[in-house]
């Protein structure tokens, strides 16, 4: 097969994938956060902040949480609310507790054992969800869902590929050793004696 039926057949291929539908973007993993805030968020004007306020040795409470712009979280009666890890709570659309904003650093409830907290921010009429995990000071993992109003399962770090980047994947494969191939079999010198020749 030449080099130029190999370009066209890959383009062709490559023509027909589809693209990835939904990917669990993680914006921050394994952060202190206990000598100073940490905000992070997608968008520059929607962020979240997280900063560690104990106020007695054993407080089970001490992580303040703030928002701007369009950016909320989980909140019961005005107060940012967690859920905990086990077992694992989806954010979207029909969460319980519902989403609000918290423009004044707000204290949430019992952080200081695994808990997640659900996240949300706008863009044009879509909410994009997501969840911030931490333990006390420590947040674990911060991940967003790439695809608007689609819930997340608190916890998801990484999709699974599709079918169609598997298929390109194993195609891309086959035509470069198909490529390799080709280009060993010239390569190689014909050693072997003509049969015509005669001493």
């Amino acid at each position: 097969m030449s080099r130029t039926a190999l370009y066209v057949a890959a383009l062709a291929a490559s023509a027909f994938a589809l693209p990835a539908s939904a990917a669990v973007v993680v914006v921050a993993s394994n952060v202190d956060f206990s000598g100073s805030p940490f905000t992070f968020g997608v968008t520059p004007g929607d962020t979240f902040t997280l900063s560690y306020d104990s106020r007695e040795q054993f407080d089970p409470s001490p992580v303040l949480v703030q928002t701007s712009g369009t950016a909320q979280v989980t909140t019961v009666f005005g107060a940012p609310s967690v859920a905990f890890t086990d077992p694992p709570t989806t954010f979207g659309p029909a969460s319980f507790p519902g989403f609000g904003s918290v423009p004044v650093a707000g204290r949430a409830s019992f952080t200081l054992t695994d808990s997640d907290l659900g996240l949300r921010y706008l863009v044009g009429s879509d909410y994009f969800y997501g969840y911030a995990r931490f333990a006390g000071s420590m947040l674990e993992s911060a991940a967003f869902e790439s695809t608007p109003n689609t819930p997340i399962l608190a916890g998801a770090t990484a999709a699974v590929p599709e079918i169609s980047t598997w298929a390109m994947m194993i195609l891309g494969f086959g035509f470069v050793g198909a490529g390799l191939r080709t280009r060993k079999a010239r390569m190689i010198p014909d050693l072997t004696p003509d049969p015509v020749m005669r001493i």
